[in-house]
């Protein structure tokens, strides 16, 4: 289950950092919508790590992990909204 959330997770940041970076706005989203989202896959990568990789390879470091996977779903959740929003409202650069 480690290397499952390990290749999981680096997907995720892999893809949410190359949406971010070179964001080219395709004709369904403007741009801005387009690197939210990318954010929100990189915080999405972070909370998977946390959760499925540090949770079952450092048990005793249970407070810190928790920790993280609180801050790392409340970005994921404050950056959701924000894609929504800038994708709902056709925000440009």
């Amino acid at each position: 289950m480690v290397f499952v959330g390990l290749a999981w997770s680096l997907v995720l940041v892999v893809a949410g950092w190359k949406a971010a970076m070179w964001a080219s706005p395709p004709a369904l989203l403007p741009g801005p919508a387009v690197v939210l989202g990318g954010l929100t896959m990189i915080a999405m990568g972070q909370f998977v790590f946390a959760a499925l990789v540090c949770g079952r390879m450092f048990p005793g470091a249970a407070r810190a992990v928790a920790a993280w996977e609180l801050v790392c779903g409340a970005a994921f959740i404050a950056l959701g909204i924000a894609t929504a929003a800038a994708a709902a409202l056709g925000a440009t650069r």
